[in-house]
C-alpha cells in the first residue's frame, strides 16, 4: 500500500497519497471514449453519441480537476478521516458519523461505500458543483460518501482494511469512555 504513517499533533495518521499514474490513466480511457462517442454520433447515432459525449466529458472533467489536486489523497486518523481523492470528495469525516462501510461493484471495480448518521450535512457543504455530485452518489449509493482506490496509491483490499480498523478502534473508544450526560 502506498501510505505512510506520520505523527500529527501526538496522533498517528496514515496519509494516502493520490496515484497520477492511475489518474492520468483514467483521464486517458475518458479521452478515448469521447473520441468513440464522437465517432459513433457521426456515423451512426447521434442520440448515443452525444450521450457517450457528455458522460465521458463530465468524468473526464472531474479527472482533470483531480489531477491538479494538491495535497494527499486520504488522511486517516483516530478521529475520522479527510477524503480528497476526487473532485466529488467531502473533506473531513469523523467516525463518530460512520455507521457502516460497504462496498458498492461494478464491472470488476469495487468503491468503498461510507455509510452517514447525517448525509446531508455532508453535501451542504461542498461547493455547488461537488454538491451535484455527492447529490448522485447519495441517490444511487445512500450516502454523500464514496472512496475509489483508483486514485490513490492503494488498492482496494488494503483501503478498505484501513478504513474498516480504524473504524471500530473508534467504536471500541467510544464504548470504552461513553459520554457524559
Amino acid at each position: 500500500m502506498g501510505s505512510a504513517l506520520v505523527t500529527l499533533g501526538g496522533a498517528e495518521s496514515v496519509v494516502i497519497e493520490r496515484s497520477r499514474v492511475k489518474t492520468l490513466l483514467a483521464l486517458g480511457g475518458c479521452v478515448l471514449f469521447v473520441v468513440g462517442s464522437v465517432a459513433i454520433w457521426r456515423a451512426e447515432s447521434p442520440v448515443i453519441g452525444i450521450l457517450g459525449l457528455v458522460t465521458f466529458g463530465v468524468f473526464g472533467a472531474y479527472i482533470l480537476h483531480a489531477l491538479f489536486r494538491s495535497g494527499p489523497g486520504l488522511v486517516v486518523d483516530d478521529e475520522g478521516f479527510t477524503d480528497q481523492s476526487s473532485a466529488g470528495a467531502v473533506g473531513r469525516v469523523l467516525w463518530a458519523d460512520v455507521t457502516e462501510l460497504g462496498t458498492w461493484s461494478h464491472q470488476g471495480a469495487n468503491v468503498l461505500v461510507v455509510g452517514l448518521r447525517n448525509p446531508e450535512d455532508y453535501v451542504a457543504r461542498l461547493s455547488a458543483v461537488s454538491r451535484r455530485y455527492a447529490r448522485v452518489n447519495l441517490s444511487m449509493m445512500g450516502t454523500p460518501v464514496t472512496i475509489a482506490s483508483t486514485g490513490l496509491k492503494t488498492d482496494y483490499d488494503s483501503l478498505f482494511a484501513l478504513m474498516n480498523e480504524r473504524l471500530e478502534r473508534s467504536r471500541l473508544r467510544l464504548d470504552s469512555n461513553p459520554p457524559r450526560t
